[in-house]
């Protein structure tokens, strides 16, 4: 894939010199593929909105389809559900206007039912997921070559088993084994092999088959440790650790817990960088428009290829959790709060992400702020959001008190905070 990757730019401007313009949009949707299978969600941005705009020039509603798939994501990965399907929506209109009915048409509207499916996920409406991925089942039916719709329903099969696995199982169970059955053992689709084996091995573990458990989840390992970013990446390493804690091999389950740990930071950092990029583009998107320009509008997991159009596999970065009554973002504070501290004491990665998960505004707010804050600022400023005195915060982050005035100074700067109102009310109301 690399090496294919590198091979791109020359080609790209090879075909924009030739005046190939199909030629330029499949390559220009081969390089956003590129970035969406590698989870770089910032180059993710920049070449779909590339693709959208040849699209638009090209009038080619196909690829203008395709482009507002691929920015959905980007939304949809920063927790920007509404503004994700409302770029769904775009995409779903541009594809109805696409006259000719082919196999890529037809995918890309598969497409855009599994992402809506993705969005209903996390915002916990798990029935309308469901009903979203069935009709993707259903609309199967199109594909009159069987090796084909045997394709599409192997990756269709197991999105619903992992989309059942958190309140399900028996569920889960079925469709994986559905799945399994359709699998091609000539041309097998190695990531799906990896997602079967984990659902498989989360289905053991719930029936407290820990030997079994062990057996898929170390499948889908060897599996999924050849991908930079693959499907279930983070939860497989939180039911390895969680298993070998079982058994009794202590060391064994602080090394994956230690993996989970480094994942979640890259993809916290990801995730930054991502919405950064996409704070910068509206707001360049509003003075431009303040000044008549004409502009396009611009905004996950893993692309697999089943035919040479490829199809999206949704349901990757899958968020934990359970359907329950939701905690108000105090009582997630108040029964995380000591966990925090020691986590800051550490100096651990996971500390943002557990401070995310109780406010999962916060970065988004302060970006908006100031797009060029980095982590390391937003940490500190986590640290007054949780209302801690700089004596306390010197102590927790071994640093001189002096340093943390510092800090403190250069943060009001660059948030406008103005100089009458004090840091920490500031704080509690972003």
């Amino acid at each position: 894939m690399d090496s294919a990757y590198y091979e791109l730019p020359l080609l790209i401007e090879q075909a924009n010199q030739e005046k190939k313009t199909a030629t330029e949009l499949l390559l220009l949707d081969r390089q956003c593929h590129y970035f969406y299978n590698i989870a770089d969600l910032e180059k993710l941005i920049t070449s779909a909105k590339i693709l959208e705009q040849k699209a638009t020039e090209y009038q080619n509603t196909e690829y203008q389809s395709a482009a507002n798939l691929y920015i959905s994501e980007s939304y949809s990965m920063n927790d920007m559900p509404e503004k994700a399907l409302e770029t769904l929506n775009k995409a779903e209109s541009f594809i109805k206007e696409t006259a000719l009915q082919s196999n890529r048409t037809f995918y890309i509207q598969s497409n855009i039912l599994l992402s809506q499916a993705n969005i209903y996920y996390d915002n916990k409406e798990y029935n309308k997921a469901i009903a979203k991925i069935k009709r993707v089942i259903n609309s199967g039916e199109f594909l009159k070559d069987s090796t084909m719709y045997n394709q599409f329903q192997y990756v269709n099969y197991s999105n619903l088993a992992n989309l059942y696995i958190k309140f399900n199982i028996d569920s889960a169970e079925y469709y994986v084994q559905k799945s399994i059955a359709l699998e091609d053992t000539e041309y097998p689709q190695i990531n799906i092999n990896g997602a079967n084996f984990f659902i498989l091995g989360k289905v053991y573990e719930h029936q407290n088959n820990t030997h079994l458990a062990l057996t898929n989840y170390l499948k889908a390992y060897k599996i999924i440790s050849k991908y930079r970013d693959a499907l279930n990446k983070g939860e497989l390493y939180k039911g390895l650790s969680k298993v070998y804690a079982e058994i009794g091999k202590q060391d064994s389950a602080a090394y994956f817990n230690q993996k989970l740990k480094e994942y979640e930071h890259d993809a916290l950092e990801n995730k930054y960088n991502s919405l950064k990029k996409i704070i910068k583009e509206e707001s360049s998107e509003e003075e431009n428009n303040q000044t008549s320009f004409t502009i396009i509008l611009i905004s996950a997991i893993t692309i697999i290829a089943i035919v040479s159009i490829g199809m999206f596999y949704y349901f990757k970065k899958r968020k934990t959790g359970t359907i329950t009554n939701p905690e108000t973002s105090q009582e997630k504070l108040n029964k995380n709060f000591d966990l925090l501290i020691e986590l800051i004491k550490k100096d651990d990665p996971a500390f943002l992400t557990t401070f995310e998960e109780i406010f999962p505004n916060f970065r988004k707010n302060l970006l908006n702020i100031n797009p060029e804050l980095n982590i390391s600022e937003i940490t500190f400023c986590a640290l007054l959001k949780l209302n801690l005195s700089t004596k306390k915060i010197a102590q927790y982050t071994f640093i001189e008190t002096r340093t943390v005035q510092n800090k403190k100074h250069r943060i009001r700067k660059k948030l406008n905070i103005p100089k009458e109102i004090d840091t920490y009310n500031w704080f509690s109301s972003i």
